[in-house]
């Protein structure tokens, strides 16, 4: 074994490197060490004193009476011991045989050439103390061979956090190790970094961490300094690979890893009455290269009505169907379809940003289908909906519209034909101070006296004249009306507990509660019994 530096000399299984010019100061000479992943030499026999002093003296820029600095110093204000920079403990000791150290502050380890005061004694390179500030060579050392045995390792479970050794220390050189990652069946590996601090090389050549899919061969490469960084394997198993060369160090790197179950992937039916649908890994990112495709199946006679109350695939939020920052460029790739009737073609939701009810859907028979599709370079949170089996659609719809929104209102399952034996009330609430226009479209107002009293004896009622499912064109103006309730306070804090909900859709209830709906109150309930919080 050799040093791979033809100016390092082994000792003993670590290498040392003698400098005496440039001189610099002990705080200089430490930082130059540490450059070169070395760090100031400590002394542990004499045996290693020894090669030391013959190191020095043969050296190509050895200077008698110079000073050599160690890698220590007194400890504390008042001097009261040498402690090693490395961390090892102080056992060996160079001084002297005769008392030559003067007290001084602030004070360094070094060798010196001393020559004896007494004949009987010997003169040579000797300990000494010095002013860490006063200039001289230094010595550095490092080991060899790596500090820490690392081993290929499989790792098997559903989440957990890999590190290189050592982190956040600094990682030894010469690594090359393996941790083969294992989750359960019909799982998808992801892997987070926290922090990666490699050296850095553009084609990452040189120190590395690398993650491996075993399923298609493919790898991503990591180094330099970095972030976060987020990496999705196709499967449950997945290969993490670090690699370090011969010089040059940082802190490594440190990542979590889950296993994401794939409910629905790549088929499921489901047959509950009703339910909450997500995407895999919500609500934290969505999982590239998904194909997944959902049946909720209802009882012979019943329907199916859907809510999709959150949508994000990289180009927008919808958010209970208001758009937030959506652009104009769609990924062709990732999508939801929705399809409420398997003679005809699926519905593609949230295409269009103008309507703000594009999530609410009501099957035509026992069937409604889900497909959840997802390209390789898909971003966004991914989705959340919440089904129920039905006969006669009744429900209540609130939609909240921030300051400035316009769009428009349609009936479930646009752009094709509204649900037969539906009524869907939908609610507009704006923020305080501020008021809603509407605009009616291609409807006709129904004469009275026709006998046509749908709103009851006397009432006039709005009648669209086509088959269009757009019924209500919906804008906030830009002037502010801003009307006081002086009781406004007192009705809020004086609301009955016994008090419905106004919707259930979207869920209103907090802390994974459930909305449920009774002789037409509709109330929140707990989803399971309360067995205090987790701590």
């Amino acid at each position: 074994q050799s040093c791979m530096d033809s100016k390092q000399v082994l000792f003993n299984g670590h290498c040392y490197l003698f400098s005496g010019y440039p001189k610099a100061s002990w705080a200089t000479s430490k930082q130059v060490c540490e450059g070169l992943n070395m760090h100031l030499s400590s002394v542990h026999s004499a045996d290693e004193e020894r090669f030391i002093v013959s190191g020095i003296r043969q050296s190509s820029d050895y200077s008698a009476g110079s000073v050599y600095w160690l890698g220590a110093r007194l400890d504390g204000e008042e001097g009261e011991g040498l402690s090693w920079i490395d961390g090892s403990a102080v056992g060996f000791q160079g001084w002297p045989p005769y008392n030559d150290t003067e007290e001084i502050v602030d004070a360094c380890l070094g060798v010196q050439w001393k020559s004896s005061p007494i004949p009987s004694l010997p003169s040579g390179l000797f300990w000494t103390l010095h002013k860490c500030g006063m200039t001289g060579g230094y010595v550095c050392k490092r080991r060899l061979n790596p500090e820490h045995v690392v081993k290929n390792r499989t790792v098997e479970g559903t989440s957990g956090v890999l590190m290189s050794p050592n982190h956040p220390g600094m990682y030894d050189n010469d690594l090359d190790f393996w941790v083969h990652v294992v989750g359960p069946e019909d799982t998808r590996l992801v892997f987070v970094f926290q922090r990666i601090d490699l050296e850095y090389q553009k084609d990452c050549l040189y120190d590395f961490v690398e993650l491996r899919d075993p399923w298609n061969m493919k790898s991503s490469r990591y180094c330099g300094s970095v972030g976060e960084a987020r990496w999705v394997a196709s499967t449950n198993r997945a290969v993490l690979y670090f690699h370090s060369d011969y010089n040059t160090q940082g802190s490594g790197f440190s990542v979590t890893w889950r296993a994401v179950e794939l409910v629905g992937c790549p088929s499921q039916t489901i047959t509950s009455k009703e339910g909450v649908l997500k995407s895999p890994n919500y609500p934290h990112f969505l999982l590239p290269n998904l194909d997944c495709t959902i049946d909720i199946l209802a009882p012979t006679g019943k329907r199916v009505f859907l809510n999709i109350s959150f949508f994000d695939f990289g180009y927008g939020v919808f958010a209970k169907g208001v758009p937030i920052n959506v652009t104009d460029t769609i990924p062709e790739d990732s999508f939801i379809d929705v399809q409420i009737d398997l003679q005809n073609p699926p519905i593609r939701p949230f295409l269009n940003p103008n309507i703000l009810t594009n999530g609410l859907f009501v099957s035509q028979s026992e069937i409604l289908r889900l497909r959840i599709k997802t390209g390789e370079n898909v971003t966004g949170q991914g989705f959340l909906a919440f089904y129920k089996t039905i006969s006669y659609l009744n429900a209540s719809h609130v939609l909240e519209v921030a300051s400035g929104v316009g769009g428009r209102l349609a009936a479930p399952n646009w752009p094709q034909l509204a649900p037969a034996r539906a009524a869907l009330r939908t609610r507009l609430v704006a923020p305080h101070q501020h008021t809603l226009t509407l605009a009616f479209s291609a409807t006709t107002l129904v004469a009275t006296g026709d006998g046509l009293w749908p709103c009851g004896v006397g009432s006039g009622w709005i009648q669209n004249r086509t088959l269009d499912p757009e019924i209500v064109l919906v804008t906030i103006p830009g002037r502010v009306v801003h009307a006081k309730d002086p009781e406004y306070h007192s009705k809020v804090l004086l609301i009955s507990e016994e008090t419905s909900l106004e919707s259930c859709y979207p869920n209103p209830c907090l802390h994974d509660g459930r909305c449920a709906t009774d002789d037409g109150r509709s109330y929140c309930q707990c989803s399971g019994y309360y067995a205090g919080k987790n701590i």
